[in-house]
């Protein structure tokens, strides 16, 4: 078992809204406990957890091979549980953008993230999904050199805000939250993105 001191850490869970554990806690453990897609939720949760220390330790470069992980594992264990027709050209980032886009979850670059929006613009990459793939196989591929520069942190922020959103949407979590591409101050909090504005 790992264990490190307490630290403050970027993710869903704002810590002036405790009632939004207390809202996904009986659901979320209903997602561990199922059968089909809880053991994919376990082993994620694993790399999203040392991936979220950030520069702390491996580093955000790192991070995002973990991320990318937890992404795939995750988005592997949606299409199957839905039983949802595997995609013709299935490689993580086809797999990735199917799963979130049957979650209702956006593929796009979010506009928050200028840098990554930027590199993505030049390389012509079609979405989010395709821009967390490249970028992550240009860290362990030696023949898929990609020029990330700054991109690299908006890349893991990205990778984890998507790992977040799929586990929060797998337990049917129809509440607000703190988006981590967004917030700015403890007690800043938005619907998901599954919710429509004023919803919740």
């Amino acid at each position: 078992m790992q264990a490190t001191p307490w630290e403050s850490r970027l993710g869903w869970f704002d810590a002036h809204h405790g009632e939004f554990l207390a809202n996904l806690f009986p659901a979320f453990c209903n997602l561990l406990s199922d059968d089909k897609i809880g053991p994919a939720v376990s082993s994620s949760l694993y790399w999203y957890l040392r991936s979220n220390r950030g520069g702390d330790g491996a580093g955000i470069d790192s991070g995002i091979i973990l991320s990318q992980a937890a992404l795939e594992r995750l988005s592997s264990a949606v299409l199957e549980s839905a039983d949802l027709p595997r995609p013709r050209h299935y490689n993580a980032a086809t797999r990735l953008r199917a799963a979130l886009t049957h979650l209702g979850i956006p593929t796009s670059v979010p506009q928050e993230l200028a840098r990554l929006s930027e590199l993505s613009a030049r390389e012509n990459w079609v979405d989010a999904p395709e821009a967390i793939t490249k970028i992550r196989n240009g860290l362990v591929h030696p023949k898929s050199p990609t020029s990330t520069g700054a991109a690299i942190g908006d890349t893991w922020n990205l990778a984890q805000w998507y790992i977040e959103l799929i586990i929060l949407r797998l337990a049917d979590y129809q509440g607000r939250y703190s988006n981590r591409l967004k917030s700015r101050w403890v007690g800043e909090v938005e619907n998901v993105p599954w919710l429509q504005a004023g919803t919740a």
